[in-house]
């Protein structure tokens, strides 16, 4: 076995790939959530929940049993574990929703193939969701908080643009403890405190892993001179800690010169802080460490620590007791000294506070921007114990070796009955004891293997319910992301490539008939009417019931119905245009029906023939100026005949004047009209004998 001390790390199972979960702005508790992964993007709508009087219930209810059994070390009855567990799950299935969902099943079957973990990423943007316990995420199929294993690490995320380096460091990890009492709050027992995380580092400290320095002043200049010095890699702070809701920021408390209380706002300490290069994280044991506002997801002391620089940071959301703090920081800096990620770390702690079986373990908050979690690159080489040194081997080591001892022949016994899932719930535990133990026989390895096999069975069944869902629908694309899929995953799965090869079908002719929608909406705009129903002959053929929501089909058929009402109307008026020119006679109606006819063709471009048009008009407007010539001239002589009758029964009455008179008429309708009785002479004649 490989003790703190040694050269040993533990690689394999602390390789992470990663899926990120950004959840973003919305309205009316709907809020877009992102990913990112393995198996690809999506983007879903969540619904929360809760609404905001329910909210403050179900979180008073979870922080109950926090505060009512965190220093008890029996179990928290089951009643009271229950709202936990259905908040948890109630995030967890309002996170993981429609192909967010998929997209985790299938990245979380990739890891277990790569045999690595899948780290949970989350970008929270909206300030009333990033204040929640996230880290309570209950998957109710797995019976398991994701954040209690290390094979799904769970890390608010801040990602920034700057990088961050890897800090080689030789042991000792140097830390720099700070424990603050101002006179004027709730005291602490200064030595209690101090002595509680060197009882968690001792261990770590006999063996020259760490290397732990006590703040001596109390002060914002203490810290600024301690940070002058160094090198450090970590800072642990012990004290108050406050949500000033003034000026909307996180602070620890400090003193003043006279002792009393001074609030440092996150951003004056992260001043003090971020120009010390080495420091890579760091620990805040206050209470309101992790709170943030209502209205800034990045306002708590964590996440401005992070936003400022600071690589990864550890708060506590809740108050925690002596002998969860203990084993949180035992276990943590163990992990952190053998060179874990700093969020495997984080899901060891978890789980030795897990193991008084207290649900403690949801306090530590961890806020990173490492985008792999390894701030250090730990030297593999003992350090030296020095001349005259030795390593203790005290009772607790022994007994600590006892336990790991049982506990693999316990993960033996479970390997032979199958128990797979109790295999790893065993070596979870030998983990959070000593995360480089050895597995010679290779127990974990293979059941975590027989659990993959398992855990694929059942995402491999879940994507072929997606799938038939999606061909139920006619969704075919969706279908066939899904198919593809599971024949990646598992060829020849029940029906899937009978399934597949529908789905591409379907798919070709969905792709067909939309071309062919396009195409008919094209011709329809160029009046292509003939071509416009032949398209949709094509696309009949391919599904009769295909929807024409724009009524395209019907509009070429009505047009062409016009065009043909108009070529037999330019029919009819080019037959009856052709007689009257031949001398039939058209009477007046006929003639202005022929007009107006003739004035609605020139309005109406759709009638064929535009040349034809114009030829047809003027033949008949010269048909009809003739036979309105030839019936002017009728009427003319008609009244000539008429006037000439009543020029002779005047003469026959001897009016000669009126004879004339009727005469000066016909002359102006003609002025060569002849006289052929001589009825005008014979008047004027008359009219000189009565004058002499």
């Amino acid at each position: 076995m490989v003790k703190d001390g040694g050269s040993s790390r533990l690689t394999s199972r602390c390789d992470y790939i990663d899926f990120e979960l950004e959840i973003r702005e919305g309205s009316r508790s709907r809020y877009p959530v992102c990913v990112r992964s393995p198996a690809g993007e999506a983007q879903e709508q969540m619904r929360f929940p809760f609404d905001e009087l329910e909210l403050e219930n179900r979180l008073l209810a979870l922080e109950n049993p926090l505060l009512r059994f965190g220093g008890s070390r029996r179990r928290i009855p089951s009643q009271e574990e229950q709202p936990i567990q259905e908040f948890g799950q109630s995030l967890l299935q309002a996170l993981l929703v429609g192909e967010v969902r998929t997209r985790y099943e299938v990245s979380l079957l990739e890891a277990r193939r790569q045999n690595k973990g899948l780290r949970l990423k989350l970008r929270i943007q909206p300030p009333e969701l990033a204040r929640l316990p996230w880290e309570f995420l209950y998957d109710p199929d797995h019976d398991e908080y994701l954040s209690l294993s290390d094979k799904t690490p769970l890390v608010r995320y801040v990602d920034l643009h700057r990088p961050i380096e890897q800090l080689p460091v030789t042991p000792p990890l140097r830390i720099l403890g700070m424990v603050s009492s101002p006179q004027d709050l709730p005291e602490l027992d200064v030595e209690h405190e101090q002595r509680l995380v060197e009882q968690a580092l001792r261990t770590l400290r006999a063996g020259r892993l760490v290397e732990l320095s006590w703040l001596e002043g109390q002060t914002w200049e203490d810290l600024q001179q301690a940070m002058w010095g160094g090198p450090w890699h970590i800072f642990h702070f012990i004290g108050h800690g406050v949500f000033d809701q003034a000026s909307d920021e996180g602070c620890i408390a400090l003193s003043d010169e006279e002792g009393r209380s001074r609030l440092l706002g996150a951003r004056n300490l992260a001043r003090l802080l971020d120009g010390h290069y080495p420091l890579r994280l760091v620990l805040l044991n206050s209470c309101e460490g992790a709170r943030g506002s209502a209205r800034d997801a990045f306002s708590s002391t964590a996440a401005t620590l992070v936003r400022r620089g600071i690589p990864a940071v550890v708060a506590m959301k809740y108050e925690i007791t002596d002998e969860a703090a203990i084993a949180f920081a035992r276990t943590f800096y163990r992990g952190v000294a053998n060179d874990l990620p700093v969020d495997a770390a984080v899901a060891a702690g978890r789980t030795a506070i897990s193991m008084d079986n207290a649900l403690e373990w949801g306090t530590p908050v961890l806020y990173m921007r490492s985008p792999d979690g390894r701030i250090f690159d730990v030297s593999t080489k003992a350090p030296s114990a020095g001349p005259g040194r030795e390593q203790p081997e005290d009772r607790e080591e022994e007994e600590r070796q006892n336990r790991l001892n049982e506990l693999y022949a316990q993960a033996r016994s479970l390997h032979r009955d199958q128990e797979w899932q109790r295999v790893v719930d065993v070596f979870d535990q030998i983990n959070a004891l000593d995360p480089a133990y050895p597995d010679p026989e290779g127990l974990l390895g293979l059941a975590r293997a027989e659990l993959a096999a398992v855990e694929q069975e059942r995402t491999v069944a879940a994507l072929y319910n997606q799938g038939l869902r999606h061909t139920q629908t006619e969704e075919w694309s969706k279908a066939l992301e899904f198919f593809e899929e599971i024949q990646r995953l598992e060829p020849g799965y029940q029906d899937t490539e009978r399934l597949l090869s529908q789905a591409r079908q379907e798919e070709e002719r969905r792709k067909r008939l939309d071309e062919l929608e396009a195409k008919a909406q094209r011709l329809a705009r160029d009046r292509e009417w003939q071509q416009v129903v032949e398209t949709f002959d094509q696309i009949r053929a391919l599904d009769p019931e295909h929807p024409d929501p724009e009524g395209l089909l019907k509009s070429a058929h009505e047009a062409l119905e016009r065009t043909q009402k108009e070529q037999d109307a330019l029919h009819r008026y080019r037959e009856r245009v052709e007689s009257a020119w031949a001398g039939e006679e058209l009477d007046r109606n006929e003639a202005q029906r022929l007009r107006e006819f003739k004035n609605r063709l020139e309005l109406s471009p759709s009638a064929a023939g535009n040349i034809e048009r114009e030829v047809m008009g003027d033949t008949l407007e010269a048909t009809l100026e003739h036979q309105e010539r030839a019936a002017k001239e009728e009427k003319r002589r008609n009244r000539l005949e008429e006037l000439y009758t009543q020029a002779r029964r005047r003469h026959q009455d001897q009016e000669w004047h009126a004879v004339v008179d009727v005469f000066d008429q016909i002359h102006t309708l003609d002025p060569n009209y002849s006289d052929p009785e001589g009825l005008l002479a014979s008047a004027h004649e008359q009219r000189s004998v009565r004058a002499a």
